[in-house]
């Protein structure tokens, strides 16, 4: 059994830590890879996030790179925010690259954030790119805010602007109902707009509530002129 075997040394020794690397890149199950892989992650020792890395970048089993996707982010290692966003941008496996975009999206600080609006801005894949969307929508800062609304505006791809606009409507301790409502006054997609105006009632803000009541009373005046 691995895990006795790993439990029978001190879990933050070098020792520990090297067995538990060595179960994660080399054992035959994937199960037991995947376990080892978080096992890792709850470890403070020196070198994991380089374990993580490897496994990250180059794993043959999906689930067992997401496992160490996942679990980087969450390491704060230095190099971990910098190969999370190459992995995002350039990794072939759209499924690896959206978990290399939401492990982001869980990392503090303005290295991650920098490393989303690449991801934004030279992702190929669409899915990957709306994940960004998510990923900005759980850091629910003043910044993130701001690059949603400019995304829900300005992208050239729909689907993406309907994504920032619905993380918008998800984020709960900022304003958003002015950004929400500059995007119904200014788009030109219906989508988009239908979004917004979801995501504004989804907000459960008074200003909100007022703002769809008046709207909706001016589009029935509209309608029966």
């Amino acid at each position: 059994d691995w895990s006795s075997d790993v439990c029978s040394s001190d879990l933050e020794s070098p020792e520990a830590t090297k067995k538990l690397s060595a179960i994660a890149l080399n054992d035959k199950s994937s199960k037991v890879r995947k376990d080892a892989v978080y096992a890792l992650g709850n470890m403070e020792s020196p070198g994991i996030a380089t374990t993580l890395e490897q496994i990250a970048r180059s794993n043959a089993d999906e689930d067992v790179r997401k496992a160490a996707v996942y679990t980087l982010g969450s390491t704060g290692a230095g190099t971990a925010v910098s190969v999370l966003g190459e992995i995002a941008r350039s990794e072939a496996d759209v499924e690896i690259a959206k978990a290399a975009t939401y492990s982001l999206g869980s990392s503090a600080g303005a290295p991650a954030s920098k490393e989303l609006k690449r991801v934004l801005s030279e992702a190929k894949a669409p899915e990957v790119r709306e994940a960004a969307m998510h990923s900005f929508g759980n850091r629910a800062d003043a910044e993130a805010v701001s690059v949603l609304k400019e995304v829900a505006l300005t992208d050239r791809d729909p689907e993406v602007g309907k994504a920032a606009t619905y993380a918008l409507g998800n984020i709960s301790d900022l304003d958003v109902v002015t950004p929400l409502k500059e995007i119904i006054a200014k788009t030109a997609n219906p989508k988009i707009k239908e979004a917004a105006i979801y995501s504004l009632g989804n907000t459960g803000k008074d200003e909100a509530k007022q703002f769809l009541i008046t709207t909706a009373a001016t589009s029935s005046d509209e309608k029966d002129r």
